[in-house]
């Protein structure tokens, strides 16, 4: 195991070169491995991976499941990201493809709308029916328009639409642990590919227990 104990806060560029660096190296190392000889899983765990995000990163998630890694990136928001990819035609490409081929996603509270969108857009719209209802008077004479006495019509229907399942919003009411929500941390876990058996959907709402 292998800690690059150089914090960004602490040491700056020199932190986030350090750790880039000795990323890319194991990043070219597992690719150049024979799994067949060297079968062991391994793991790569970036935290705040926005200081570190490299332009290999996208090629390396697409292939790195088959060489029996697995590959963690944790991150604020993904503003951060954009923001750190610099060129903003190409920027949001390619992190959406870094971050696409992450198959299971984990979303906590957060304020930053575009994440939260992301998230929402990731899940997925469904159909849904939406129930809508009608009140209306006529009235009968000048009088009973004056005073909106008249005869009441009542309509009530059911419409079909194409909404997001998890609306954008629901990110920004979780719980964020600590002793005010009795350490409990909510979150919304994605995994494409798969159908939780408590939903049947590929996602599920999840309270971790910070104890």
């Amino acid at each position: 195991i292998v800690v690059i104990d150089l914090p960004v806060h602490e040491f700056s560029e020199v932190g986030s070169y350090a750790a880039a660096i000795w990323k890319y190296c194991f990043q070219m190392s597992i690719l150049r491995r024979d799994i067949l000889v060297n079968p062991r899983p391994v793991f790569l765990w970036q935290d705040e991976a926005q200081h570190f995000v490299l332009s290999t990163d996208m090629i390396f998630q697409s292939t790195c499941r088959s060489l029996k890694v697995s590959n963690v990136v944790m991150t604020q928001n993904i503003s951060s990201f954009y923001a750190t990819m610099g060129n903003p035609k190409k920027s949001e490409a390619l992190v959406d493809s870094l971050f696409g081929n992450l198959n299971t996603k984990i979303f906590h509270a957060n304020g930053d709308h575009v994440t939260n969108e992301w998230m929402a857009k990731t899940i997925g719209r469904s159909r849904q029916l939406v129930s809508n209802s009608n009140n209306s008077h006529d009235a009968t004479d000048p009088f009973s328009a004056a005073m909106g006495i008249g005869t009441s019509h009542n309509s009530a229907g059911v419409s079909e639409i194409f909404e997001f399942e998890v609306q954008p919003s629901v990110c920004t009411t979780l719980r964020t642990g600590g002793p005010a929500n009795h350490w409990l941390v909510d979150s919304v876990i994605f995994s494409s590919g798969s159908r939780f058996k408590a939903t049947d959907r590929p996602y599920l709402f999840c309270t971790f227990s910070q104890k």
